[in-house]
């Protein structure tokens, strides 16, 4: 659980930051704007690699990984799919719920914008709870809470 003294800090800090930001952008940072079709095979993967340790097909899968990250099944599709792009949010959820380690969450946040900051106040509660291995709902709480973003409906 993220503590308020802790958002204050982290929060201030992405305000500083925020103040200093630069607009030029390296051609190392712009590679991250690319499109990239690895993310959403990656994703799949997982979602297997999870259907096998829980004894599930594929169909079932999708109703598993929708109790665990709480996304929609029809979103989890799209993803796949490609039809939708994945997102932060997204990643938050899917690496909390399927309980990665920060460096699994990271090969996922690679690919969509670069790897967790704990300068970043989303970032930092993501990486909080990833540490602790706790309880999405509470996640959800605490990202609307400290963010101000309902991230389920």
């Amino acid at each position: 659980m993220v503590t308020y003294e802790e958002m204050r800090i982290v929060m201030e800090n992405a305000e500083k930051e925020r103040n200093q930001a630069s607009y030029s952008v390296t051609p190392e940072e712009m590679q991250r704007f690319k499109i990239n079709d690895k993310l959403p095979t990656l994703i799949s993967t997982k979602k297997m690699e999870n259907d096998k340790k829980h004894g599930v097909t594929a169909t079932p899968g999708y109703g598993l990984i929708e109790e665990q990250c709480l996304i929609s099944e029809a979103t989890l599709k799209k993803t796949i799919n490609r039809s939708i792009r994945v997102t932060r949010t997204f990643l938050y959820k899917f690496t909390i719920g399927l309980h990665m380690s920060i460096d699994e969450a990271n090969d996922l946040f690679n690919l969509c914008g670069g790897p967790l900051r704990e300068t970043d106040p989303a970032d930092y509660i993501c990486i909080n709870y990833l540490n602790t291995k706790d309880d999405i709902h509470k996640f959800c709480e605490q990202y609307k809470e400290y963010i101000g973003k309902n991230l389920t409906r």
